[in-house]
C-alpha cells in the first residue's frame, strides 16, 4: 500500500509541476475526468500547496534560522555527516530563494492569484443523455480548455438558465481572464444555491483582479461570516488589502 500511495503522490506532484511528457499528461488529464478518487486527490494537493504559499515569508525565515542553528550544531557534533548536511542545507537555501521570489512577485504582480483555487468541476458521468452537453463542457473545463468549456455552457443557459451554469460559466470566464465577465455571472448566483459562497469568493477574487477594492472589500466582509466555508480565507484577504 505504501509503495501505490507514494507512486499516487509522485504521479500528481510530476502533473502539477509539468514534469510529464505531452502523452502523459494528455492520459493523465483523461484521468482526472473519470477518476474522481484522483481528482479529489488531485484537489488536496493543490489546496495544500495553496496553504503553503500563503504562510508569511517572515516565519519562513524564522524557521530556516532556526534550522540554520540546529545545522550548525549538526557540524560541530558529527564532522562524518558534512556532505548530507551541506546538501540540505543547499536545498533549503534554494527553497528559500524561490519562496522569496514567489511572495515578491505575487505581492506586485498579482496578488489574488495566492489565494485562487481552481473548481475541480463537476463529475462526468458518461451515458446520461440528458447531461450529456454538460458532461462534455465538463470535460473541456477538466482539459483546460475554458473556450469551449464556456460556449457549450453558454448554449444551455440560453436554453434554460441555472446557478450550476451561471456558476461555470462565471468560472470559465475567471480561468480564461475575463474577470468582469466573471463578475457579471457570479454576482447572478441565487442565495439560496449550494453554489452561492464559491460564486461569492471567486467574485471577490475577480473584483480584485480588476482592482475594485472597496468592492472586493465588501465581497470578503459578508464572507468572514462563520457559516461561510470560505470565513478563514477573508480573514487573510481583508488583512492583505488594508
Amino acid at each position: 500500500m505504501e509503495q501505490r500511495d507514494r507512486s499516487f503522490f509522485d504521479e500528481i506532484n510530476d502533473y502539477h509541476f509539468g514534469n510529464l511528457s505531452a502523452q502523459d499528461k494528455l492520459l493523465f488529464d483523461s484521468r482526472l475526468i473519470i477518476d474522481l478518487e484522483l481528482a479529489a486527490a488531485y484537489e488536496e494537493f493543490s489546496d495544500t500547496l495553496k496553504i503553503i504559499k500563503q504562510q508569511n515569508i517572515h516565519n519562513l525565515k524564522n524557521d530556516f534560522q532556526l534550522l540554520d542553528a540546529v545545522l550548525d550544531k549538526e557540524f560541530l557534533s558529527n564532522q562524518k555527516r558534512k556532505p548530507v548536511i551541506l546538501y540540505i542545507a543547499a536545498t533549503l537555501v534554494v527553497l528559500l530563494s524561490i519562496s522569496m521570489i514567489y511572495f515578491h512577485q505575487n505581492k506586485l504582480d498579482n496578488p489574488a492569484k495566492a489565494y485562487y483555487e481552481k473548481d475541480i468541476g463537476l463529475p462526468v458521468v458518461m451515458g446520461e443523455n440528458n447531461n450529456i452537453q454538460l458532461d462534455r463542457a465538463m470535460s473541456f473545463y477538466k482539459l483546460n480548455d475554458y473556450e469551449k468549456a464556456k460556449n457549450i455552457l453558454t448554449l444551455l443557459s440560453n436554453k434554460k438558465p441555472t446557478d450550476t451554469l451561471t456558476y461555470y460559466i462565471g468560472v470559465n470566464n475567471y480561468e480564461l481572464g475575463q474577470y468582469k465577465n466573471a463578475i457579471n455571472f457570479f454576482k447572478k448566483v441565487d442565495k439560496q444555491s449550494s453554489f452561492y459562497d464559491k460564486a461569492q469568493y471567486r467574485l471577490g477574487l475577480s473584483y480584485w483582479q480588476v482592482n475594485e477594492i472597496d468592492s472586493t472589500r465588501q465581497v470578503f466582509s459578508n464572507l468572514k461570516s462563520p457559516s461561510s466555508s470560505y470565513s478563514v480565507q477573508a480573514e487573510l484577504i481583508l488583512k492583505k488589502i488594508k
